[in-house]
């Protein structure tokens, strides 16, 4: 049985940001296991067309700037794993 989309991008999340996701530059715990379910669920429901647009629309502390092709031609799952990049990286600079 495979795994579902949400439990493969939080695999993912874990072993690509596990120094971003535990602690901030002064020792404090940033996101807690529950946060990170959350965020990585709440982004696996997301289709193309809608993380296509969360992408385009990201308010963040840099802008994400794809192509139309590029975001057309990109797997979802790639999609997904931008977007989690930028909400985590957004999160601890806030």
């Amino acid at each position: 049985m495979p795994a579902s989309p949400a439990r493969v991008l939080r695999r993912k999340a874990k072993q690509c940001y596990e120094p971003f996701l535990r602690t901030d530059f002064k020792g404090m715990t940033m996101f807690s296991d529950r946060k990170l379910d959350k965020m990585t669920t709440s982004i696996a429901r997301l289709g193309r067309n809608e993380l296509t647009k969360q992408i385009k629309h990201f308010r963040g502390r840099f802008r994400l700037d794809f192509t139309d092709d590029f975001l057309q031609k990109t797997p979802v799952e790639r999609l997904r794993h931008i977007l989690l990049a930028a909400v985590i990286n957004t999160k601890n600079h806030n």
